[in-house]
């Protein structure tokens, strides 16, 4: 029997071991390269595409939602009734004659919309809402269902808003878009006729009962 001199076993391990430190050299080297190159492409990456790319990083003038959801960027809406929106009660700014009133930007606190709140003008534009109910008028037609909008009037610098009394088959509107008045000018509120007591005045104010425009 042939005996394999233990040189040779040790030279044959000697030899395991070179490769498998030569192979492990390799492995490490590769893996330092890639790492290089993944840090100089993700430095890369930060240095030429801006933060958040697809998105804005704040919100812009223009560009926000409003409490609605409904971007300030659309049209302001059409002067006139709107059959959506409320006075809260407490929240009026003015009290005339059987009627609370407010007027101001549509997201006021003292609005209540029952759709989305419309995008205005606020250097043109101005919205008024008012009601008749507890106010304690005691001079209200038995057949009247409350204060309504009729419509609005200009005079000179002035906007006057004209009320009417809701009737059975008609709808009840209590609130519009109107035109702000002109500089010095104000918002007044009047019946359409003496038989109607909303915003009711002595002979003295022939417009109506004066509402206070909000300073802002």
């Amino acid at each position: 029997m042939r005996v394999i001199p233990r040189r040779n076993e040790s030279r044959g391990l000697t030899r395991g071991a070179g490769q498998a430190i030569v192979l492990m050299i390799l492995v490490v080297a590769n893996g330092c390269k890639a790492s290089v190159k993944a840090e100089a492409k993700t430095s890369l990456d930060v240095e030429e595409t801006p933060a958040d790319f697809d998105e804005p990083s704040a919100a812009t003038p223009g560009n926000g939602p409003t409490r609605a959801g409904r971007l300030d960027t659309e049209p302001p809406a059409l002067l006139g009734a709107r059959h959506d929106l409320r006075v809260v009660p407490g929240k009026q700014s003015t009290l005339c004659r059987c009627l609370a009133v407010a007027l101001g930007a549509p997201n006021d606190s003292a609005f209540l919309w029952e759709a989305d709140i419309p995008t205005i003008d606020p250097t043109t534009e101005l919205v008024i809402a008012f009601s008749s109910a507890d106010t304690g008028c005691t001079e209200e037609p038995k057949e009247s269902l409350g204060a309504s909008y009729w419509g609005y009037q200009t005079s000179g610098e002035d906007v006057v808003v004209v009320v009417e009394s809701a009737r059975s088959g008609r709808p009840v509107t209590t609130g519009a878009i109107i035109p702000r008045p002109g500089p010095g000018g104000h918002v007044y509120l009047r019946p359409v006729d003496s038989s109607v007591p909303y915003a009711k005045t002595e002979k003295d104010a022939p417009n109506g009962c004066v509402v206070k425009i909000p300073d802002s």
